[in-house]
């Protein structure tokens, strides 16, 4: 990026389509040591609050919305105008569209700051190529009049604040502490991490979960030993790259008992060892305590392996794969709106299990977008009710439906019955791919038209893109025994790795989750999903599904499916 002078300063005002980077902050703040205004100022945990709030959501009170004017003195307020929509959570900037955000964390603000180029070695104390340290005073009126510390204009796509001394000073003190506070988890030698089980998850998948990340754990840590020694070796120029090593150290936190005290021994977890995220993870009912858990602590959770996964839009530090059976639901709705049941007085019965998997999956299909004119029926039979020919027999002779959805998993269908193509009504069976959990259903005998909802890869496509998972599998004598948990920790470990070493030695949790949004998409490696992307503020990285066709002899089948993204 080119040096730009004083009077080129970018920065952004935010639309309704897209806001663009404040760069006014990124180029003119440095992360605040000190204050060296004449005011001191009020760092209470409730006035820091109250900045984070104002930072975060634009709003200076619950009813009392943050207002600004940009070019051409448009009049913007509230979330339209909050910092963190340009300068991330974190602080620590970004890039878009080739524009440089740096960073306006508590480490600079106040500093003095070389303009220009800020990979160079060192940094002049004055002169027309620095920006003097901010003061609390010239903050504020940088944001009121849109000049900077040294009373140099700045762009006019920085909107210029409507705001108090009063309503800015818990601004001011929290970006004080904006990623300065020492993170939980790390020291000046280890990375905490731990991954979190809930009891009940098949055991074969937990030794699956937890041989993948002890060996990838101790691999890095005896590939990446020497990173300490060529850190204080190496010239300034390459020494950045070492600074973000430390030693994982992983730990396992066992759930058991009921949801209801898994907070409790979250907490007990945590207070006995903090970590600095969380990687991977299994359950196979509820994960939403953990969620909340992790949100209330600001703590990273990536890419769990969960049943049913938290249906959230505000929620920042978990990661998900995929939104589950409600993606799976608006799939299969945007399937049948291009693939209509032609059978006269369509019914839609689905089949599930009243646990809480089976009651998310039927929910989701009652809220997707279905044809007005397609009836659902629901039959929710008890979580231990073993489902012989009989009991699909009085199903199919009550409810007599047009199509069926079997939100069960592969012993559940076993004695499903053989039903010929000239049975009545009946036209299409969906079977749901997070249920199967990659099994084929042992005896599935139905010639009628079978479909999966199926968000990872096809069988078919997998040996060319697991090569590199399978490689270093093999490597490690680790055998390939379910191949979608194991590609999807070793992403999530990959990720992790890289992301870290990004971060440098600025152990920022926000950041950290910010490189994964920008880097999952491009990453090497791929997870056993079809297609992974994140963007800013996304929380879910699988933005559709498969509808596979289903051959009782050959099982899913590339010709005849079609990716779909509701």
């Amino acid at each position: 990026m080119k040096q730009r002078s004083a009077s080129l300063d970018f920065s952004c005002e935010p639309t309704l389509a897209l806001c663009s980077f404040h760069i006014f902050f990124l180029l003119f703040f440095g992360v605040l040591t000190s204050a060296r205004g004449a005011d001191v100022p009020d760092n209470s945990d409730t006035q820091i609050e109250r900045g984070k709030s104002i930072y975060r959501t634009g709003m200076l009170a619950p009813d009392q919305p943050l207002i600004a004017h940009g070019r051409a003195d448009l009049a913007l307020q509230g979330s339209a105008v909050a910092c963190v929509n340009c300068h991330r959570r974190s602080g620590l900037g970004a890039s878009e569209g080739g524009t440089l955000v740096l960073p306006i964390t508590g480490s600079v603000l106040f500093e003095t700051q070389a303009l220009g180029n800020s990979r160079q070695s060192s940094a002049q104390d004055s002169g027309s190529n620095t920006r003097p340290a901010y003061t609390e005073a010239t903050l504020l009126r940088a944001l009121q009049e849109g000049v900077d510390s040294a009373g140099r204009p700045l762009d006019r796509l920085m909107p210029r604040y409507q705001l108090t001394r009063a309503e800015f000073a818990p601004l001011a003190s929290y970006l004080r502490t904006l990623s300065t506070i020492p993170t939980p988890g790390v020291t000046a030698d280890e990375i905490h991490l731990a991954t979190i089980i809930v009891k009940g998850v098949d055991p074969r998948q937990r030794l699956d979960l937890l041989t993948l990340l002890d060996t990838f754990v101790k691999d890095k840590n005896s590939e990446t030993r020497q990173e300490p020694r060529r850190a204080k070796e190496a010239v300034h120029s390459r020494e950045l790259m070492y600074q973000g090593y430390r030693k994982w150290v992983l730990h396992v936190w066992d759930l058991n008992g009921e949801p209801a005290s898994w907070e409790a021994q979250l907490n007990a977890y945590y207070g006995q060892q903090p970590v600095f995220a969380v990687l991977g993870g299994l359950s196979t009912g509820i994960w939403s305590p953990v969620h909340a858990f992790c949100e209330v602590r600001e703590m990273p959770c990536l890419f769990p392996s969960v049943d049913v996964p938290v249906q959230s839009e505000t929620a920042f530090y978990t990661l998900y794969f995929s939104r589950g059976v409600a993606l799976e639901a608006e799939v299969l709705a945007a399937h049948l709106h291009k693939h209509p049941v032609t059978t006269s007085g369509t019914v839609l019965v689905q089949v599930y299990r009243n646990d809480p998997y089976g009651s998310a999956a039927a929910t989701a299909m009652h809220t997707a977008n279905l044809d007005a004119g397609m009836k659902v029926i629901d039959v929710a039979i008890d979580p231990k009710q073993t489902l012989t020919k009989e009991f699909w027999g009085q199903i199919l002779q009550r409810e007599k439906p047009s199509a069926l959805v079997l939100w069960l998993n592969a012993s559940d269908l076993s004695d499903f019955p053989n039903v010929e193509p000239r049975s009545p009504n009946i036209e299409r069976i969906y079977l749901s791919g997070s249920a199967l959990r990659d099994e084929v259903p042992a005896r599935w005998g139905s010639h009628l038209p079978s479909y999966v909802i199926y968000p990872y890869e096809l069988p078919s496509l997998r040996p060319s893109r697991f090569v590199r998972m399978k490689a270093w599998l093999r490597s490690k004598n680790i055998p390939v025994s379910n191949e979608i948990l194991q590609a999807n920790t070793y992403f999530t470990l990959a990720v992790a790795a890289e992301a870290l070493r990004h971060l440098r030695n600025n152990f920022s949790r926000e950041y950290f989750l910010e490189r994964i949004e920008s880097m999952a998409e491009t990453m090497p490696l791929v997870s056993g999903f079809h297609n992974v992307s994140l963007g800013p503020g996304q929380r879910y990285a699988v933005k559709g599904s498969y509808v596979a066709k289903y051959h009782p002899d050959h099982g899913l089948e590339s010709d005849g499916s079609e990716w779909i993204v509701p």
